[in-house]
């Protein structure tokens, strides 16, 4: 599997459509939610880029400290309000 390697300028809009996003990384390729930050991508950089390899990108962006950890939302029923 080769692994893409996108430019600055492609990594750049990466990191302003996730942080646009309401959820977490964890909680992002599971959900809708996703398709519209990748959809997005799509339209603004004209790269056919898949929907796995965008998510394997944003990864990347985490983990070399481009994008800054989202904190996770409280549960609705208050649980992680600590009391």
């Amino acid at each position: 599997m080769s692994r893409i390697r996108l430019g600055d300028e492609h990594k750049a809009v990466l990191v302003d459509l996730y942080t646009r996003t309401l959820k977490t990384l964890g909680d992002l390729p599971c959900m809708e939610e996703f398709e519209r930050p990748h959809a997005s991508f799509l339209n603004r950089t004209g790269l056919n880029l898949s929907r796995d390899d965008a998510w394997r990108a944003i990864v990347g962006l985490l983990e070399s400290g481009r994008l800054g950890r989202k904190p996770r939302p409280l549960s609705p029923s208050g649980a992680n309000d600590g009391q």
